[in-house]
């Protein structure tokens, strides 16, 4: 926590959108270290450019169940522009960005990462989530949050079986627009790989072999998915609208279409 108070105090004496303090690029760097922690790492509203890279938080037996290892702002702020008036483009914090680490909730923490009203974060590339209760990594709103090039999983494969038969765990959830995710795998176990319930995300090259039955499950439209690979689990569409599955490849699986409606499509 001394270290992230620190990071927090690195202002440039710049401000970025929204009266959004831009700390410089400031970095923690955890250098390759194992840090047990049992309290989430912070990054509180209107704050902005700046990292932690290199390393492995793992969270011990006390870390709180509803929290993940890495907070990101919060669904509650309110950003304001300089007149006063309420900043439609609703985001409190800007280019926060997280790589080369291992995220290893231990089976007591929510997950590993959370990001609320953020525009322009990057979680990864080489980055490991593993252990998360609920779910690996949340996104709430925001704008242009980008995951690349990281696994996540719930149980490893090797895990006993019967500790998966009870589990609610998502990989990736997106509550929110515009968001990418490149190069992702969810391997087994996660009873849903990715969940989706915001329009206009865009799905590349992801991986889904999660063994929970639900590779990806959309919930929203104008939802894009192109170059998955669908490996014994479902992509399941809910009341699809706009939706692109694209030059993406089915292993002893298939598609589901569902409706709210009584209509037929």
């Amino acid at each position: 926590q001394r270290a992230m108070a620190a990071l927090l105090a690195h202002g440039s004496g710049r401000a970025m959108a929204a009266n959004i303090t831009d700390l410089g690029g400031a970095t923690l760097d955890l250098a390759g270290g194992q840090y047990l922690i049992s309290a989430p790492l912070v990054i509180p509203p209107f704050f902005g450019n700046a990292q932690i890279v290199r390393g492995t938080l793992r969270a011990s037996n006390n870390f709180p169940g509803d929290k993940w290892l890495v907070m990101i702002g919060n669904s509650s702020c309110q950003p304001l522009l300089p007149s006063g008036k309420p900043d439609v483009q609703n985001s409190c914090n800007e280019f926060i960005n997280l790589s080369e680490m291992l995220f290893d909730a231990g089976h007591v923490a929510a997950g590993g990462v959370y990001v609320a009203k953020t525009m322009g974060a990057t979680i990864g590339p080489s980055a490991f989530f593993t252990g998360f209760n609920q779910v690996g990594i949340r996104i709430d709103a925001g704008h242009e949050v980008m995951i690349q090039q990281t696994w996540l999983a719930e149980f490893y494969w090797s895990e006993q079986a019967d500790r998966k038969k009870s589990s609610k765990s998502i990989g990736i959830q997106i509550n929110g627009n515009d968001h990418y995710l490149t190069d992702v795998i969810l391997f087994d176990f996660s009873r849903t790989g990715v969940e989706v319930n915001g329009a206009a995300n865009v799905l590349l090259n992801v991986h889904t072999w999660n063994g929970g039955g639900t590779g990806i499950a959309v919930n929203s439209y104008q939802t894009r998915l192109m170059g998955c690979y669908l490996d014994f689990n479902k992509l399941v569409i809910r009341n699809p609208s706009q939706t692109v599955v694209e030059d993406s490849f089915f292993l002893e699986t298939n598609a589901l279409l569902t409706t709210d409606h009584d209509e037929a499509f």
